[in-house]
């Protein structure tokens, strides 16, 4: 039988994606990055390292592109699980900031309300900033959720777990002997100048035995990654640093709504409502 990957929810990570309609410069990246110092510390997140990151940028006909360095910075804070008796750290949170976007990632999923609090109090200072020199380009928000087997490979079912009748997973892999992958997105239009798109993306695997959390070692697995994001054409979504927090609420909310919808289209409804998921 599937179970959930932990006994509240079967949420692996949470990923929630700001990006800019072109790079930062310097400047306004360090001001960010200040923000970020200051906002971070105060939800716990007191691990940091600087990343580098790179974009091309043409020059003149016939010359090649060239690499110019995007410094960044990651915030993280840290658990710790047991693998074969050893405690080991992992990442539980992480905010990343390159020139491109933000993005606040979170691997102990609690509940919608309280994410959404905690990565307005991680983001909004950074965002507010940002605006003052740039557009925002697009929104997104994903989610991986993983389910265990328990039980013999031999009598895996796909579709005890997931919807055999929805047009979002390619069919074939209610049929698959072994593991598959099923990839499927799609945008509509949302205005003229706003566009969405939809993404899921289902995955057999076979955990590796080494580095895993115990319960999860060497077992079948399914993971489910639903994602919306929500892209603004041309010269991107004008903000005045006023108008950030406002927008930044409701944008989640709506992207958290239509994640839901996707999510309850793909699982097997039998499945949710037995475990309290969403559910039609």
């Amino acid at each position: 039988m599937w179970k959930m990957i932990r006994p509240e929810n079967a949420i692996e990570q949470m990923v929630v994606t700001v990006r800019f309609s072109e790079s930062l410069s310097s400047l306004v990246s360090k001001r960010i990055i200040r923000e970020l110092e200051r906002s971070t510390s105060n939800v716990g997140l007191t691990n940091r390292q600087a990343v580098q990151g790179f974009q091309l940028n043409m020059q003149a006909a016939g010359q090649n592109f060239v690499p110019v360095a995007m410094p960044g910075m990651l915030f993280q804070s840290t658990s710790v699980f047991r693998v074969n008796e050893e405690v080991v750290n992992q990442i539980s949170q992480q905010v990343e900031f390159q020139p491109t976007h933000l993005a606040y990632s979170t691997w102990t999923y609690k509940s919608w309300d309280k994410e959404r609090e905690t990565l307005t109090k991680l983001l909004l200072p950074a965002i507010e900033t940002a605006v003052q020199s740039i557009t925002i380009g697009a929104v997104r928000l994903q989610y991986l959720d993983r389910f265990v087997f328990d039980g013999d490979k031999g009598a895996v079912q796909a579709r005890d777990l997931l919807n055999d009748e929805t047009d979002l997973i390619a069919p074939n892999i209610f049929t698959a002997p072994d593991l598959y992958h099923s990839h499927t997105g799609r945008f509509d239009n949302v205005t003229s100048r706003s566009r969405r798109l939809s993404q899921v993306n289902v995955d057999s695997q076979d955990m590796l035995s080494d580095g895993q959390p115990d319960a999860l070692a060497g077992r079948r697995t399914i993971s489910l990654l639903t994602a919306i994001e929500d892209q603004f054409l041309e010269s991107g979504k004008e903000f005045s640093s006023e108008e950030v927090a406002g927008f930044l609420s409701s944008q989640l909310d709506d992207l958290h709504v239509h994640a839901l919808t996707l999510f309850k289209r793909v699982i097997n409804n039998k499945f949710a409502q037995e475990h309290r998921l969403p559910h039609e």
